[in-house]
């Protein structure tokens, strides 16, 4: 069960961080795909998965990497979690799916939209990409092992790990003093 969480969170962050790269497909050329007969999904659609893919070849070898595992960090993993999911539930109350996929932008037959400054955007000009954060937040507080005050890693069952990080790395050298007597 723990494989297919984990596998689910990072088929998830694998979409999201593609968001900003089909945002940029978009908008700055939301007139060139205005001026399309077709609908621009048929080419946007394809290119999105196409970056799906690619992401995830490159982070598909580290993905099963566990740095350190710690019971008490499902605990800020799930306010994180649960902190996302209503920033998307609150976000979609005066944000349409069709605005999420920016249909307003792309095509010509659809209204002007109007700037939302009611509900959750009264406060947060961007709930979903902040809902994204706290979704990929969530990935990052069960995988990366805390600081510890002396700047190791720190994990009960990482101690060769965190060792070996102290050990390469060379204490930092004392100031001196440099006075006139």
């Amino acid at each position: 069960m723990l494989t297919l969480v984990r596998t689910g969170g990072w088929i998830a962050c694998v979409v999201a961080s593609t968001i900003p790269a089909f945002w940029l497909l978009i908008h700055p050329r939301a007139e060139r795909w205005r001026s399309r007969r077709q609908s621009p999904y048929r080419i946007l659609v394809p290119a999105w998965i196409g970056m799906w893919a690619l992401v995830a070849a490159i982070t598909a070898p580290w993905r099963g990497v566990l740095l350190y595992e710690n019971g008490w960090t499902w605990i800020p993993a799930g306010t994180l979690f649960c902190a996302g999911l209503i920033l998307y539930k609150l976000s979609h109350r005066e944000f349409s799916l069709i605005q999420l996929g920016g249909l307003p932008e792309i095509l010509y037959q659809h209204s002007r939209q109007r700037l939302v400054t009611t509900g959750i955007r009264a406060r947060i000009r961007h709930p979903v990409y902040l809902g994204h954060l706290c979704e990929m937040l969530e990935q990052v507080q069960r995988r990366v092992p805390p600081v510890s005050s002396h700047g190791a890693r720190s994990s009960a069952k990482n101690k060769d790990m965190s060792g070996s990080i102290c050990a390469a790395t060379p204490a930092p050298r004392p100031r001196r003093r440099h006075s006139a007597f």
